[in-house]
């Protein structure tokens, strides 16, 4: 498979992806604001943070080092080039069975996640169930303090079905994969889009059915049915199944499977499932050794990954810090917060992480870092001894022109994030929810998580491009430094979180956020020297007669100075984040250290009443637009290089960008 065809479906893939989130993020924005009408925030706690951590955490062990491991395998076209090459003597019909083996095994190992993901779904409710404190569920359940059997049994009931709904989920993954493979970008774009139509139409039509039904004949307090939970129970089984449906109804059309297998019927279905592989010897087993090394080195990874991503709800589940109505607020903070994370930076990373994957060949990398050498296996390593390092060389400066560019993008788009959400949080938070979300902490809450999204987005680039390009051995010493990054971020939760009487500094909410701040840094101070060192060899094996320019030269060339933006950018800012603080206190009263003040949460009562209230809160919005349109005007006059060379990558015309890289940043 070419380069450039990879980049051009790593691109349409992230530009489909942005479409699906923010379908997903606008149908899901608008959906919660109707279910605050009908549950409160203890309700949200539960099912929002609690249960959905549950289903998050049985699908991400069996998924994600699966996704990664299969999404990184040459199957097709560089398949049978990489074999070809390997063993020049073989003639048409091994190099063909070759490309079935490895792709068969591909399938194989694909599958792996179903019966991996009915023993995380199987363990992890019993966790759930008997470390949940009976108040809690009563709490849920009804009205009073009581903690009896019959109380707990509609959030147990919950828990249950939330692993079967994502045992559900985790069957359609192999499916994904398949058409990830196949470049058909499109299908997850329809299916995750069907998918959030049958969950929020769900949800919603259950809790207006119990509505309606106490109205009319008032159901057992006990009863599940009775229960909200219910509602979110049937409509996460409803996403998995409409996401299964989908994927089964496209990729089994005789159509598809005459492309992907050159016959169809029942025989060429057979083929998507797991099967024997053919020939004999290594090449015939069911999974590769190295495919199961490189799988159990995600899985540790991811494990860490996961406790450091959802650190602060792992936080509220098993420690006594948040009540479920505090959670709720902060759950709904997050999501408002987490916007231009989930929406922007999620799909563009997870598009891009095939592509590094694709033209940076993990096997043939060779580091020398702290007198210890990380490479691939032997064969790969000799192999890119000689011509291969030329063909390395090219594709590792592709990659850096390409993280150049991304981190760039998404720098900028945190740090608008970063200097406007300060103005903007207290006004979005009494326009969502109103008088209760606007109460303190909650425009606190917001404001630092908009800060917080800047270091998201820079860790997500990152984090992407290290672990798509980093040898399977790199990545078990990186698991051990996750494992170190997960002790400070516990440390840092319990020293912020803490009330001061016990010794800490009493943060509350607030402190979850620091918390994940300080990790963050440290995981993006990682990767900064991980990617210093990877493209520093790299450059070195390519100029061996020009070392000492290189030395005078290697800053102003590397992908991580070029990310930086102008200084008239960055100061236009900083100008709009200061314009819009005084234009938020002038017009709105308050400001950025309102919070600090007791007492002095929401928006104040302006003379006048409500009209000139709409009146000031529009100019305040007018100047936030005003703003906007000074910062695409500095970034479309001292960012041209970038503009191109993000047109060309757009286009996913790869060798185009080449341009960027005489783009040199002076002090």
């Amino acid at each position: 498979m070419a380069q450039n065809d990879v980049l051009q479906s790593a691109t349409r893939g992230a530009s489909w992806n942005v479409v699906l989130q923010l379908f997903f993020r606008v149908f899901t924005f608008a959906l919660n604001a109707v279910v605050l009408r009908y549950v409160t925030t203890a309700t949200l706690g539960l099912a929002n943070v609690r249960l959905t951590l549950l289903h998050s955490t049985a699908v991400f062990l069996a998924r994600e080092p699966l996704r990664k491991a299969c999404l990184g395998e040459r199957v097709g076209e560089g398949d049978g080039s990489n074999d070809g090459r390997e063993g020049g003597g073989e003639g048409g019909a091994a190099v063909q069975l070759r490309k079935q083996q490895r792709q068969q095994q591909a399938i194989n190992l694909s599958w792996l996640q179903v019966p991996i993901g009915a023993l995380t779904c199987g363990l992890l409710p019993l966790v759930w169930v008997y470390t949940t404190t009976a108040a809690d569920a009563a709490t849920i359940a009804s009205s009073r303090a009581s903690s009896s059997a019959a109380e707990q049994a509609p959030y147990v009931r919950a828990v249950w079905l939330y692993a079967l709904a994502a045992l559900l989920e985790l069957a359609s993954e192999p499916f994904f994969i398949f058409s990830q493979a196949r470049l058909i970008v499109r299908l997850r774009v329809v299916a995750e889009g069907v998918a959030v139509v049958a969950k929020g139409v769900t949800l919603v039509g259950i809790l207006h059915a119990q509505t309606l039904w106490r109205r009319s004949a008032p159901l057992p307090s006990h009863s599940f049915w009775a229960s909200p939970l219910a509602a979110f129970c049937a409509a996460q089984l409803a996403y998995s199944a409409a996401l299964l449906a989908v994927y089964l109804a496209y990729l089994l059309r005789p159509s598809q499977l005459q492309e992907a297998f050159g016959s169809s019927g029942t025989a060429a279905a057979r083929r998507l499932f797991p099967a024997a592989v053919a020939g004999v010897g290594a090449a015939a087993l069911p999974l590769r050794p190295a495919q199961v090394t490189l799988v159990l080195s995600f899985l540790k990874q991811g494990v860490l990954k996961h406790v450091l991503t959802e650190g602060e709800r792992f936080a509220m589940t098993f420690l006594p810090i948040l009540t479920l109505a505090e959670q709720g607020l902060y759950d709904v903070v997050n999501n408002l917060g987490s916007l231009a994370a989930r929406f922007l930076f999620a799909p563009i990373e997870e598009a891009f992480y095939t592509y590094f994957a694709q033209v940076v060949d993990r096997t043939r990398v060779r580091l020398r870092l702290w007198s210890r050498t990380f490479d691939g296996d032997a064969a790969a390593a000799a192999a890119a001894a000689t011509a291969a390092a030329t063909d390395a060389a090219t594709s590792s400066a592709k990659a850096g022109r390409t993280l150049s560019t991304l981190l760039q993008l998404v720098g900028l788009l945190g740090l608008l994030v970063a200097c406007f959400g300060q103005a903007y949080a207290r006004l979005l938070l009494q326009m969502y929810g109103g008088a209760n979300l606007c109460a303190a902490p909650g425009p606190a809450l917001l404001r630092a998580y908009c800060v917080y999204v800047l270091a998201m987005a820079l860790n997500g680039i990152l984090e992407c491009f290290v672990t798509a390009v980093a040898p399977a051995r790199y990545i078990a010493f990186y698991n051990r430094l996750l494992l170190g990054f997960s002790a400070v971020f516990v440390a840092a939760v319990f020293l912020f979180v803490t009330p001061t009487a016990a010794g800490g500094w009493g943060l509350g909410p607030l402190g979850l956020i620091a918390a994940n701040c300080v990790n963050m840094v440290l995981r993006i101070a990682h990767h900064i020297w991980f990617t210093g060192a990877f493209f520093g060899q790299q450059q070195q094996q390519q100029q061996q007669q020009q070392r000492q320019q290189q030395r005078q030269q290697q800053w102003r060339q590397h992908p991580l100075a070029r990310a930086v933006p102008s200084p008239i950018v960055l100061g236009t800012l900083l100008l709009s984040c200061a314009a819009t603080l005084l234009s938020e206190r002038a017009l709105l009263g308050g400001g950025l250290l309102t919070f600090l003040v007791p007492g002095s949460s929401g928006i104040e009562a302006v003379a006048g009443g409500v009209p000139r209230l709409l009146l000031k809160c529009a100019a305040h919005v007018g100047v936030g637009v005003v703003l906007l349109a000074l910062f695409a005007l500095a970034l479309w006059k001292c960012e041209q290089p970038f503009l191109k060379c993000l047109q060309q990558l757009r286009r996913g015309e790869s060798g185009a960008a080449d341009d960027s890289a005489a783009r040199a940043k002076t002090e």
